[in-house]
């Protein structure tokens, strides 16, 4: 009596561990896809994969260089591009330029960042970002073209000790630089310094857009 008893508990059993067996559970867990900027290497497969002379390496770094400015101005003039986390930069940028446009002031635009939005409205954050726009692009030009003159300082080398492996770590170090991350590193860098490459930077511009922005979220 007792084994009939026992009998569909076993069944049941045997055919959860089928069961679990057969799901796989982390397929319905989505992939985070990266957003970031990387130029399309695909094009220059075959020329990359052949490549036997210093020449040849120098010619195909600046068929990169010129893919790389041309894919990232297009990557840079998108509404939403990114995915990225930018609020810490944003803090450090606020407190750096409180000073110009006064405490308080950086102190809200802090804590609006740090804000969390509300359910379908877009973030402070973006807000930001999007005020900024042509400011960032010029920072990014900025970081990308002290990038590239290390880059460019590799075509001496010769091709062993400077192989398409290499090139490619320069390429995407160069690549990186095509972010909004970057461009507000570089802001940051011009308020702090005052110089003479904080000069392609409106400084006073970003002084007012953060400013106004600040505000405008502050009546909400």
């Amino acid at each position: 009596m007792k084994i009939v008893l026992f009998l569909p508990l076993i069944i049941l059993l045997v055919g959860c561990v089928n069961v679990n067996q057969v799901i796989d559970t982390t397929a319905l867990v989505p992939e985070k896809k990266d957003t970031s900027f990387h130029t399309d290497l695909q094009r220059f497969e075959d020329e990359l994969n052949s490549i036997k002379t210093k020449e040849q390496r120098n010619k195909m770094i600046d068929q990169l260089i010129t893919a790389s400015n041309m894919e990232c101005n297009a990557y840079q003039y998108k509404t939403t591009n990114e995915e990225e986390e930018t609020s810490g930069v944003y803090a450090y940028m606020f407190k750096t330029v409180g000073k110009y446009i006064g405490l308080d002031i950086a102190k809200d635009a802090i804590d609006a960042v740090s804000a969390i939005s509300d359910m379908g409205q877009k973030s402070n954050q973006d807000k930001y970002t999007e005020a900024l726009k042509p400011n960032i692009i010029k920072a990014v030009q900025i970081a990308r073209k002290k990038q590239l003159q290390k880059f460019q300082q590799h075509k001496e080398l010769d091709l062993q000790t400077y192989p398409i492996s290499k090139v490619k770590e320069d390429l995407e170090a160069y690549d990186k630089r095509c972010s909004t991350y970057y461009g507000l590193m570089e802001i940051t860098n011009a308020l702090e310094r005052q110089d003479e490459v904080a000069k392609s930077i409106d400084i006073n511009e970003v002084k007012s857009k953060i400013k106004k922005v600040t505000k405008e979220v502050g009546k909400k």
